[in-house]
């Protein structure tokens, strides 16, 4: 054997264990961030967003932040002043920062890069509200971490931000509410929406649609303790829906609408619009006036 020959063998002896090194790190990076779902898009900045950043944003809106009382829960809301119509657009946040790592959970959920109030600053409508999630920005004796973890879809928590909702409606003496869910807050938006008869829109970004299926296909623990959109499909199949989802999201990819959509008996009403190059946490903000435009799968109830 040539020494030309034998290195060539060393090097490329070297490259199928730098392959199988990469390989394994991907691996280890896409399970990680699969189990900190809500921190994906917190990497441009190192702190949760404060009460305070709300209320500069607030006044630039016009709009008012308000505490709601939503039993166990107190949780924090953007709205209008006053109400310049008879719909209130609703955006519900992501799951925020609920992990710090894969084995460690947080002990505050505040959202780092809180996506859903950034949509709603670009919304151009006039009326238009921010909900946040249970223990967002306020930390309260009912903020267990199991509301950010397993039990982040539980029964307690729609019931309070059903409560919530309530609230936001009654103070502008809205008849009828658009709700649009960020993620794990589009989970809660479509269990929100199968609760109530006043929803006339559901729209979700990157939304969680199938956590059961989502959970398998990252091989991680299901969300025991949580609801599940499909398992509600006969109550939402009379709601125009559109749900968005990122072409390089691979946190929530197509699959999982796909798999919310195979429980509906009648899909009449479901839209879905794959966003060219956009991610799980990225990419949303730069179009979302030209999505807004976007009709529902069908015509609106009156």
């Amino acid at each position: 054997m040539t020494i030309i020959t034998q290195l060539f063998l060393w090097w490329k002896k070297g490259m199928k264990q730098g392959k199988a090194l990469l390989s394994g790190c991907r691996m280890f990076g896409r399970l990680l961030l699969v189990s900190l779902l809500g921190a994906v898009s917190g990497c441009a900045r190192q702190q949760p967003v404060a009460v305070a950043d709300l209320r500069r944003l607030a006044a630039e809106q016009d709009l008012v932040v308000r505490i709601l009382a939503a039993p166990p829960f107190s949780l924090l809301s953007l709205s209008p002043r006053t109400a310049a119509g008879s719909v209130l657009r609703v955006y519900v946040e992501g799951d925020g920062r609920s992990w710090w790592s894969r084995s460690r959970i947080s002990f505050d959920p505040t959202p780092v890069n809180p996506l859903a109030l950034e949509l709603m600053e670009v919304d151009n409508a006039p009326d238009k509200a921010y909900l946040a999630r249970p223990c967002q920005y306020l930390q309260t004796e009912a903020c267990k971490d199991s509301y950010w973890s397993g039990r982040r879809f539980s029964q307690e928590v729609v019931d309070g931000m059903n409560e919530a909702l309530n609230q936001l409606k009654d103070a502008g003496k809205y008849r009828s509410l658009e709700l649009v869910g960020y993620s794990g807050g589009g989970t809660l938006a479509a269990l929100l929406a199968a609760r109530r008869d006043d929803v006339i829109f559901l729209r979700t970004i990157a939304g969680n649609l199938d956590h059961v299926w989502l959970n398998r296909y990252h091989r991680v623990s299901p969300l025991v303790g949580s609801l599940n959109p499909p398992d509600f499909a006969g109550r939402l199949t009379s709601i125009p829906q559109r749900h968005f989802v990122g072409e390089n999201d691979w946190v929530v990819p197509l699959g999982v609408y796909s798999s919310y959509a195979t429980f509906f008996e009648d899909a009449g009403c479901l839209a879905v619009t794959v966003v060219p190059g956009v991610e799980h946490g990225s990419g949303w903000k730069e179009n979302w006036p030209h999505h807004l435009e976007e009709a529902p799968g069908c015509s609106g109830r009156n």
